[in-house]
């Protein structure tokens, strides 16, 4: 049988990897990057000056209010997150199943997204969820 020969072997037993054996050569012809301009930071609201609160199904991840919020939009900026994702805190008692705190003004998605916008304007994109599942 005729195949293909090196000094370390037969392919496929043996593949050679010429491209991968230095950082500057795998980086040369890597077919796909990950960096901070790929990614969208959610971020979840709470209503009003209350203390950062925990999510519990997201070990590690906090509600925060407006304020707070601003906060980590500015690091999102400083390091080159493109976008936010805003998942705001909507209180039980504004929940209907025609969803009509979201045509409130001034409802907490809203109030949020006019902070960001007006402090930050269009250097960070801001994707918005008013969080109105009746059931949540």
């Amino acid at each position: 049988m005729m195949g293909f020969h090196s000094a370390r072997g037969d392919f496929p037993h043996t593949r050679m990897r010429r491209l991968r054996q230095y950082a500057w050569s795998r980086e040369m012809v890597a077919e796909h990057q990950l960096t901070a301009s790929n990614l969208i930071w959610p971020l979840f609201v709470l209503p009003g000056t209350a203390a950062r609160q925990a999510v519990t199904s997201l070990p590690g991840v906090e509600r925060l209010n407006v304020s707070d919020t601003l906060r980590q939009v500015e690091l999102a900026v400083k390091l080159g997150i493109p976008a936010i994702a805003l998942f705001p805190v909507t209180p039980s008692e504004l929940k209907s199943e025609d969803g009509q705190e979201a045509l409130n003004p001034e409802n907490l998605m809203c109030t949020a997204a006019r902070a960001i916008a007006g402090r930050f304007g269009d250097a960070i994109g801001i994707v918005c969820d008013v969080a109105l599942d009746p059931y949540t």
